[in-house]
């Protein structure tokens, strides 16, 4: 009897991959078949082999076809085993999500986004240039005991870090702080710097709101003795007000100051040792209902007839039927007589009427109110303070917004520099904060886009029978609402450059040579590009002006440039480019800002 032989036909090595996959799986089908008709041949060859003795052949046949069919099913499972193992050579496999995922209260800045806070930032920095400030940079993290002690109730939120050196270190709170051990290391007497650069803060982040714990601060202080009194106050105000004026914000800035917040605290019998503590509180008041506040003041150990009157006094409305922010004071006086007899009260009314006085001469007053509930939290205030809030909400749409609180805010800290060095130096200053303005400019502009980017029509993409002539039918018309802004879109690029049935240098080099005018140009990095699938990226990216080049133009030496927002073509010399799209930029000039807005 002759043996049973059953083979396995594998493909072929250089066999496509596809069909080697396709061709494996068919042959572990057939594979499993043959092995259960094998196993059924075999159970009825030991059945015969049960009812009638078998010869010694016999049995060798069967145990050689039973290790054969044993083989033939090892073959198969590998088989199938090799079928669903995972492909590891084709791609690696995706991190676990916890690799992917943000850090709580941080954010990523897209190119629109990044592109957008740039311009806030560069607004602020200019209008604290125009007051003649220096720049200044202090590292993002400290030593602790340069941080601790300085921001009461707040301490609690700063980043500790932990250094194998053993120098105990923290991120930075705020830069105010980094400013005074800056004055104290260097022996510095006095400095109007600025300073903008990220902070952190352990808080519990909203990010609808702009709260973040990480985020951009933008600083301007005046340091010096033996300057004029309240004069520094009224710069920093004033130039905190341009800053924002350069934003376009509608706001108000609230004005206070520590010592009248202080004499009030006395009247209402809150101890001196608490002060600090329950300011604190109070600066919650925009944020919590009275009766939260006041529950939170007791609980700091301020008996309730206390708390109760001290939250009265600083919430009473007294601009109601006034008009400036004299006539306010002069109505504080007629509402709390007793002020009249603490010199720490009579000091800061004489302060507050002093720092009208300047700005009324800065034209810095029509935005400022008194806000006798403004109290600050930090510790380090020892005069005037302020705080600037947006007059809208972000979201704005059927009703519905949410506020965002403060956008910045400052006041004066005398003692502050003195815990670095050897001598007191008076000092005041402000910070705006970018990531709570961004979240409203961002509300903008996506409502601009909505409203200003209408989809192109079908034949917006018609592609053009000569490149050079026309590379579409319908780009957008004088009359479109993108026609009246600069167009530099997420890109950056002012220029997009594609080649027609000519190689991929001929695109490099026309780049190299804008590049060298100083014009922002792009270039896709492929061979060939169809004319309208640049007009395409080009409307996509808004980017104002494509350049083409073919046959033609190389051999006449000339560029055609399309004006997307205008729909024409123009034929220029090779020689002329460059002064050719400079001239046109120009004349497209748009404020950062509000290109920024518009994407």
């Amino acid at each position: 009897m002759t043996t049973m032989r059953i083979t396995t036909r594998y493909p072929h090595p250089h066999t496509n991959e596809r069909n080697s996959k396709t061709h494996l799986r068919h042959l572990g089908h057939r594979h499993l078949l043959l092995a259960v008709t094998a196993l059924l041949l075999l159970q009825l060859l030991q059945l015969l082999h049960l009812l009638q003795p078998c010869a010694p052949t016999q049995s060798n046949h069967a145990t050689a076809l039973k290790q054969t069919l044993q083989i033939h099913v090892n073959v198969t499972k590998n088989t199938h085993i090799k079928q669903r193992r995972p492909n590891t050579t084709r791609g690696l496999r995706r991190p676990p999500r916890s690799m992917l995922k943000l850090p709580k209260g941080t954010r990523d800045f897209g190119p629109q986004d990044m592109a957008l806070t740039m311009a806030l930032i560069d607004k602020v920095k200019t209008a604290f240039k125009i007051h003649g400030a220096v720049e200044i940079c202090t590292p993002v993290f400290e030593t602790t005991d340069a941080l601790k002690n300085k921001y009461g109730e707040e301490s609690k939120l700063i980043f500790n870090l932990q250094d194998e050196g053993g120098e105990a270190l923290s991120l930075r709170y705020d830069l105010t702080v980094p400013l005074a051990r800056y004055m104290g290391s260097h022996n510095l007497d006095k400095i109007k710097r600025f300073q903008i650069g990220k902070v952190y803060r352990r808080d519990q982040p909203t990010l609808n709101k702009g709260r973040f714990r990480e985020f951009y601060q933008c600083d301007f202080d005046i340091c010096g003795s033996n300057l004029a009194k309240m004069a520094p106050d009224a710069e920093v105000i004033k130039a905190m007000e341009d800053a924002l004026e350069s934003l376009k914000l509608d706001y108000t800035i609230s004005v206070n100051h520590r010592g009248l917040l202080s004499a009030l605290a006395n009247i209402s019998g809150i101890p001196s040792s608490l002060f600090v503590s329950v300011c604190a509180s109070i600066d919650k008041l925009d944020k919590k209902d009275p009766e939260f506040v006041i529950q939170e003041i007791v609980q700091k150990g301020v008996s309730l007839s206390s708390a109760m009157d001290f939250v009265s006094r600083v919430t009473l409305q007294i601009d109601k039927g006034v008009s400036g922010v004299s006539g306010m004071l002069d109505r504080i006086l007629e509402q709390n007589q007793k002020l009249s007899q603490i010199p720490k009260a009579i000091q800061a009314l004489e302060d507050l009427r002093l720092l009208t006085q300047y700005l009324q001469q800065m034209d810095g007053l029509g935005r400022v109110r008194l806000d006798l509930s403004l109290a600050r939290g930090l510790d380090y205030y020892t005069g005037v303070i302020f705080e600037a809030k947006l007059n809208h909400k972000v979201g704005v749409g059927d009703g519905v917004g949410v506020g965002i609180g403060s956008i910045g805010g400052g006041g004066r800290y005398d003692n502050l520099i003195g815990m670095f060095g050897s001598k007191q130096i008076p000092a005041v200053g402000c910070s705006i904060g970018i990531e709570r303005i961004l979240a409203y400019l961002i509300s903008i502009r996506d409502s601009n886009l909505k409203a200003r980017r209408p989809k192109p029509s079908s034949n917006a993409t018609t592609e053009a029978n000569d490149a050079t002539t026309q590379a579409t039918d319908a780009t957008p018309q004088a009359n479109d609402p993108r026609n009246q802004r600069s167009f530099n879109g997420p890109t950056q690029a002012s220029v997009l450059v594609a080649t027609i049935d000519v190689p991929i240098q001929h695109k490099m080099r026309l780049c190299s040579e804008l590049w060298r005018g100083g014009i922002s140009a792009q270039m896709i990095h492929t061979h060939q590009m169809k004319p309208r699938k640049a007009i395409e990226y080009a409307l996509d990216q808004q980017i104002p002006f494509v350049a083409f080049l073919g046959s033609e133009e190389l051999k006449n030496q000339t560029v055609s440039v399309k004006d997307i927002g205008l729909g024409k073509q123009m034929v220029v010399m090779r020689s002329e480019c460059v002064s050719y799209l400079r001239n046109a930029l120009a004349t497209r000039a748009m404020d950062s800002l509000d290109e920024a807005l518009n994407y």
